[in-house]
């Protein structure tokens, strides 16, 4: 090992220089589409299949409400409805607005009377044209998302590893299960986030900014990352690059926003909806509060997160002392890389922290994490195994929890593969967090001692 230097940085340095390809890049390219068609194959056979049938009702409901009220009024709440279900789904806009065409096109091509269903609960959720209008846009963005990794991967690492980081993703079993199985809108806020990383590590504030405005809302799950991104720019980023693209994130915002800016009371019932949705300490979420309920032997699903667990802090108050100290200390490592070389790996780092530690969490949602940890190009060892684990888990956690499969009640046998699911996620978390901080040491005393250095020059 150089002084000063870890063995993990000097492979990433070495790593990063890409192959030369010739003419072996138009392969690569014709395998891409191959790729993609497959993965669209695989994807239409998958979606018939009717997976996760709840959460399928309540986006073909989003469809429905959109397409009769209208999407500034999605968050209305409806006659007799309670209070913590103003809206079938508690997402952002972006998704409702896809929601919305798809009751559009069903209305206008299908049936007439999609838009007269009084009661939301009661649309037709076994209709295979309605459940492959709304996953259509999760497709488009998965294939958006491996066109991403392709040319991202290439650029840094060369056409072999691009075509094989594509590939993971676009045949991902997690990625075909959460997307065409279970229908969930994840690739559209990954797409953004994505982007969001590539253009950071490309210097390139006035693009990375707007795409994080887009991520939040698609979702809320990438916020924490999204701050983590934002962070890391400023402190790479020069004055005048940060007003524009605050400038350019302002744009977008209005843009997504324009409908809800024009009925004052949308945005606040929006922010009420989202941020009251779902308040356990883990909704299967297969993290460090489900393996705690399973050993003590209560239900993480109905435990709401503002009970006391600890020396008087609650559950959501534990877990945010937890996520921060863990959070901060990724951003210090982070920012005190010798010269201040951005790297794509904290940032799904930090998404699986997220998933592992807090609240609130659900069976798929980090599945964040492949992506933007396939633009490391997976060239580390350690980046493999991760990666491949992760695949595992967050397969077996929607799996487990398909009631399809199933059914209810829960046997003995399944709880105890969930807890072990469980205690595997926080295993491989706990193995991402030595071997990301091993070394971390030296570059933070390098960096503090140029500081001082560079102190002691100018007094």
């Amino acid at each position: 090992m150089v002084q000063g230097v870890s063995t993990d940085a000097i492979r990433e340095q070495y790593s990063q220089a890409p192959a030369k390809e010739g003419v072996r890049g138009v392969s690569h390219g014709r395998l891409l589409v191959i790729v993609l068609l497959l993965a669209l194959a695989f994807r239409l056979a998958i979606a018939p299949l009717g997976f996760n049938r709840q959460d399928r009702r309540d986006y073909i409901s989003s469809a429905q409400k959109a397409t009769r009220y209208g999407v500034s009024r999605f968050y209305d709440a409806e006659p007799n409805e309670k209070e913590n279900r103003h809206s079938p789904v508690p997402y952002p806009p972006i998704p409702v607005y896809f929601y919305t065409i798809a009751g559009q096109l069903y209305q206008n091509l299908v049936d007439p009377t999609f838009r007269e269903i009084e009661n939301w609960r009661s649309v037709p959720v076994d209709s295979i044209l309605l459940n492959y209008l709304i996953e259509i846009p999760a497709f488009i963005f998965e294939s958006l998302l491996t066109l991403v990794i392709f040319f991202f991967v290439r650029r840094r690492y060369g056409g072999r590893q691009a075509i094989v980081c594509a590939s993971l993703y676009a045949l991902n079993p997690a990625i075909l299960f959460n997307g065409a199985g279970w229908a969930q809108p994840d690739a559209i806020h990954s797409f953004f986030l994505t982007l969001a990383v590539a253009f950071l590590i490309e210097r390139k504030p006035v693009f990375y900014l707007p795409m994080l405005v887009l991520a939040i809302l698609s979702k809320p799950q990438p916020t924490v990352i999204a701050a983590a991104i934002l962070v890391v720019g400023i402190f790479n980023s020069t004055g005048r690059e940060l007003i524009r693209g605050f400038l350019a994130s302002v744009a977008t915002a209005g843009v997504i926003l324009l409908p809800f800016l024009l009925y004052v009371e949308s945005i606040p019932r929006m922010v009420k909806v989202i941020s009251s949705a779902h308040p356990f300490i883990s909704i299967n979420a297969h993290n460090v509060w489900w393996l705690e309920g399973y050993l003590l032997n209560i239900n993480p699903r109905w435990l709401r997160d503002d009970t006391a667990a600890f020396l008087g802090l609650t559950y959501l108050g534990v877990s945010l002392l937890v996520f921060f100290c863990f959070y901060s200390s990724a951003l210090v490592r982070e920012l005190c890389r010798p010269a201040q070389r951005i790297n794509a790996e904290p940032f799904p780092y930090i998404g699986l922290m997220f998933f592992v530690i807090a609240v609130r969490m659900h069976e798929n949602h980090a599945i964040q994490v492949l992506p933007l940890l396939l633009l490391t190009g997976l060239v580390l060892a350690r980046q493999r195994l991760i990666f491949a684990t992760l695949s595992l888990t967050i397969l077996a956690n929607m799996v487990l929890h398909t009631r399809e499969l199933f059914g209810e009640p829960v046997s003995p046998l399944l709880q105890y593969l969930r807890a072990l699911n469980a205690a595997l996620n926080l295993t491989i978390f706990l193995y991402w967090t030595y071997s990301f901080f091993k070394g971390s040491v030296v570059d933070v005393s390098n960096t503090f001692r140029r500081g001082l250095a560079r102190g002691v020059h100018l007094c």
